[in-house]
């Protein structure tokens, strides 16, 4: 049975419970007022609870989408920096055959600086996506940890307003059917 239902079973056996003669004519065996406050309460207290669980999966949502682009950041300066080393090293390969009066000479140095860089780029490529991967995972664990939370926090909530629901229920049935009996 849902939240709303029960507020609306509340409320109904508060509005049909038999009326004191005059001059109480508002009132009856509970206090009619008092018991739709309270009815009011729950219903206002509700949203406001889902709102805060909606601000903070969106600021999960945040983390997650800021962990990506930083990643991709990275990822595209390793890039840059990757293909800098590599111009580099081909600039100064053609320099050295040209200026070199031992061009076997210049070109075995040129190939050995062309490797390095390649292997300096890839190493800056993998720690890229290392550090990437890593961003991802810690983000995704955080939201996760957070979504988690905010289930649980709904949870805890509902199954509390649900119990004092039931409670004032019971409280209903139990004065209604005392004025019954009487």
């Amino acid at each position: 049975m849902s939240i709303f239902r029960i507020l609306d079973q509340m409320e109904q056996a508060i509005a049909s419970a038999p009326k004191l003669i005059w001059p109480f004519e508002s009132r009856c065996i509970l206090n009619h007022d008092r018991l739709i406050s309270l009815i009011e309460k729950l219903r206002s207290f509700i949203p406001e609870e889902l709102n805060h669980a909606k601000l903070v999966s969106e600021q999960a949502d945040k983390i997650i989408k800021d962990s990506k682009q930083i990643a991709k950041k990275k990822l595209e300066q390793s890039q840059i920096n990757a293909d800098d080393i590599l111009r580099q090293a081909q600039d100064k390969a053609s320099k050295m055959v040209l200026e070199s009066e031992v061009v076997k000479a210049a070109r075995e140095k040129a190939n050995d600086i062309i490797e390095k860089a390649k292997n300096d780029a890839n190493k800056i490529k993998e720690e890229a996506e290392k550090s990437k991967d890593e961003i991802l995972s810690k983000a995704k664990s955080e939201a996760d940890e957070i979504r988690n939370n905010v289930d649980s926090y709904i949870d805890q909530l509902f199954n509390k307003v649900e119990l004092d629901a039931q409670k004032i229920i019971k409280i209903v049935q139990e004065n209604k059917a005392n004025n019954e009996q009487k």
